[in-house]
């Protein structure tokens, strides 16, 4: 799919936004945040977005475990 640019995925168990960003070499470029007063950059829509406002209406199971690596 070669307009296919960047795409995401939001974990729905805790703060955890990974993104991944097609170069032109055909690798993909990986990043992730974890902080929910982090920012994730959408460079195909050219703006950034708050974690807090992706998971501004969600509550977690288990809060003692939101940034966990698990």
């Amino acid at each position: 799919l070669d307009s296919l640019k960047e795409y995401f995925l939001v974990s729905q168990k805790k703060f955890r936004v990974e993104r991944f960003a097609g170069q032109e070499e055909g690798n993909w470029l990986y990043s992730e945040v974890t902080d929910p007063k982090g920012a994730i950059e959408i460079a195909s829509a050219a703006c950034r977005l708050q974690i807090s406002q992706i998971y501004e209406r969600v509550r977690f199971e288990d809060s003692s475990d939101l940034t966990s690596e698990n």
